[in-house]
């Protein structure tokens, strides 16, 4: 027992996480009645006995360890403190920058200020909160969390500000910044310009004409979160099956919105192009528009708003007119009826949006499926 004693006394007071303090004292006064009671041990020692040093020397065991963790916690609680302090006093740095300071509203830096004062600020609340808590409560752990979420926002804001140290980092920075935005300036055109069938739908247009309105605000520390933005919204347009070129359309609006980004003879080259492909187009419904008069009962009005409407019931999947007014035409010549032969045609530019087929392939799906 005594062995056990001495080994237990070096870990306790002679390892590098000794226990210190007042509760050190009463620790070592355990250690001293324990061995003046194996001390006043005769040579028979009865199990009784035996049993009561086992268990005290247990005890100890368990408040040495209790003791220890605790200290732990409260090193932990003191590195923690530490290390906001740090951090405040770089957020003060940062703030002190000549490019922060002096930044003028709207330049994205001001953006930047705000978010460094503010971050100090919710350091030294937390910090003031560390100082009042018990280290064994859950108040304690749910502030250890709210700070690893300050310590994530503080690398992100360390590292937008250490691009504005000089005069020479800022004007390296505000460089990369250009760049950036004209990247991603271009890739908005390049939606504009393959994906302008996203005009047939009124919630990803808005959503277009926002993303490029925000284009043109755009700075250092706006840029890279942007980026994502339009990422996601390119992913969306296709996913809507909108990623096709819409060729027949409002041509003023179209004028209108891309007129930033073409200068005169690429419009006008572009508006020849439309006209002449809107022309073929035309040229092309009127034969379909024919051909379903000879196996429908459709009147001259009725093949007229059918005409009319064609346009808009395709462009919503992506599709030429033509293509659906075709489909139109091969389920009447199979015996469906007015309205029903619609509904099918309207199913098959589905179905070819959808799973990327062929008209044909389409039709024999949808008619196949009736038969079965």
């Amino acid at each position: 027992q005594n062995k056990a004693l001495d080994d237990l006394e070096s870990k306790a007071f002679k390892r590098s996480n000794a226990i210190t303090g007042d509760s050190a004292k009463g620790v070592r006064d355990e250690f001293a009645q324990i061995r003046k009671e194996l001390n006043d041990l005769g040579e028979v020692v009865d199990t009784k006995t035996r049993e009561s040093i086992e268990a005290q020397i247990n005890h100890l065991k368990n408040t040495i360890e209790e003791l220890r963790a605790a200290q732990d916690s409260l090193k932990g609680k003191n590195k923690a403190s530490d290390g906001i302090s740090e951090k405040i006093g770089n957020l003060s740095a940062f703030g002190s920058y000549d490019s922060i300071i002096n930044a003028k509203s709207g330049s994205g830096l001001d953006n930047l200020r705000k978010k460094i004062l503010d971050l100090k600020g919710s350091y030294e609340s937390l910090q003031a909160s560390l100082s009042n808590v018990e280290v064994d409560s859950e108040e304690y752990a749910s502030l250890i969390s709210r700070l690893k979420e300050l310590d994530n926002q503080y690398k992100k804001v360390s590292e937008s500000a250490k691009k504005y140290a000089t005069e020479e980092s800022t004007a390296k920075a505000n460089k990369e910044a250009y760049a950036e935005i004209a990247a991603v300036q271009a890739r908005l055109k390049s939606i504009g310009q393959n994906y302008s069938a996203l005009k047939t739908n009124p919630a990803f247009l808005a959503e277009f004409e926002k993303l490029v309105k925000l284009s043109y605000q755009l700075d250092g520390e706006s840029v890279k979160d942007f980026s994502k933005q339009v990422s996601a919204f390119s992913k969306q347009v296709q996913l809507a099956g909108l990623d096709k070129k819409d060729y027949v359309g409002n041509i003023a609006e179209k004028m209108t919105k891309f007129r930033s980004w073409y200068d005169v003879s690429q419009v006008v080259m572009k508006l020849y192009s439309a006209v002449q492909k809107a022309g073929q187009e035309l040229k092309t419904l009127d034969s379909t528009l024919t051909e379903i008069s000879k196996t429908s009962d459709r009147t001259s009005s009725e093949l007229e708003k059918l005409g009319s409407t064609s346009f808009a019931n395709a462009s919503e999947f992506g599709r030429a007119a033509n293509d659906y007014l075709t489909g139109i035409q091969e389920f009447s010549r199979a015996g469906f009826g007015e309205g029903v032969d619609e509904g099918l045609a309207r199913l098959s530019l589905q179905a070819q949006a959808a799973g990327d087929m062929t008209a044909t392939l389409a039709q024999d799906y949808l008619l196949a499926t009736n038969a079965a």
